[in-house]
């Protein structure tokens, strides 16, 4: 099941980079995209956490990837959804990204690499 929460977190950060790279070259997307990108991410979370409370001893790092991957949720959803209505700077957008890395690469630890 932590692979399959991989995959969905996994699917959810190719198009939050997607996103990320059009602004990066200064090209519009349909808003409801970010709407998209945060929805997805706020199920495939709670999937994630499913996994954990469905696992008779989940690891530490199943807890620190749920962690990390909801900070990142909390503050793309208060930076911009909240802060930054109409654009955010590319440095909170950057720390987003950068921190739903670091969720993914804890969660492919997890997912591939502990033993069962």
């Amino acid at each position: 099941m932590y692979i399959l929460a991989f995959i969905l977190l996994s699917a959810v950060a190719a198009f939050g980079t997607g996103m990320g790279v059009a602004l990066a070259r200064h090209h519009s997307f349909p808003s409801f995209f970010g709407a998209a990108h945060g929805g997805f991410a706020a199920a495939s979370v709670l999937s994630l956490l499913v996994t954990i409370l469905r696992d008779a001893a989940p690891p530490p790092q199943a807890w620190w990837a749920l962690g990390v991957f909801g900070a990142a949720l909390a503050g793309g959803l208060t930076l911009f959804r909240l802060i930054f209505r109409r654009g955010a700077p590319t440095f909170y957008v950057v720390a987003h990204g950068a921190l739903g890395s670091i969720g993914l690469v804890l969660l492919a630890n997890v997912a591939f690499f502990q033993q069962p």
